[in-house]
């Protein structure tokens, strides 16, 4: 919706019929539904393709990279967010409570390395790769250790109870702040929880 507010033609693709709905007649977006590796979209193709806490969950990874690299104009690119990472200070200590390993939700996980390996087969050369995210690992490291401040756990809480946790909402909140040097840290040495890259497709 920003791309969009800033003058990009937009488009989105999306399973669910509900969020599709949403989209359209809330937000006044172009989303259509279906999968993006079997939708067909004609000859429209694209500058920019994003995921954004997306690839994790499609049954085949390098199928939707696959055609990406085909729905892309000359000198297109994808930029892929919100991977979970395995190599981060949250599994490495906290292995199957690791709240990035969320089954079944998550399909696949990767590591740094397993991303590069997918992209390079799916036909890609790696632009940039990191694992800073100071919107998300934050959060997703204190929720592998005291999973009660998930935040998904506060949205069910109130939907059972119909009372906002305002009180665990406020202690994330500081817990947030005061553990993002330590983040900053982490994603220094790769060990944030989760990747990002930027991918351009290699012809």
């Amino acid at each position: 919706m920003i791309c969009q507010n800033a003058g990009a033609k937009v488009k989105g693709i999306e399973f669910s019929p509900s969020a599709v709905e949403y989209c359209v007649k809330e937000r006044k977006l172009d989303v259509a539904q279906g999968d993006l590796v079997t939708h067909d979209f004609g000859d429209e193709r694209f500058d920019l393709i994003t995921y954004n806490g997306v690839l994790e969950h499609v049954p085949n990874p390098f199928a939707h990279l696959r055609t990406c690299k085909r729905l892309l104009n000359p000198g297109g690119l994808v930029i892929v967010q919100g991977l979970p990472n395995l190599d981060s200070l949250g599994f490495r200590l906290k292995r199957q409570a690791w709240i990035g390993l969320d089954y079944p939700r998550h399909l696949h996980q990767f590591s740094i390395q397993s991303v590069r390996n997918l992209s390079k087969r799916a036909g890609y050369e790696i632009v940039s790769i990191s694992t800073k995210s100071p919107r998300f690992n934050p959060p997703s490291l204190i929720a592998s250790f005291f999973p009660s401040l998930h935040r998904h756990k506060f949205d069910e809480y109130e939907a059972r109870t119909g009372v906002n946790p305002k009180f665990r909402k406020g202690v994330l909140l500081l817990l947030m702040e005061a553990i993002r040097p330590l983040d900053w840290l982490l994603a220094q040495l790769r060990y944030g929880e989760h990747i990002n890259m930027t991918l351009r497709p290699i012809h």
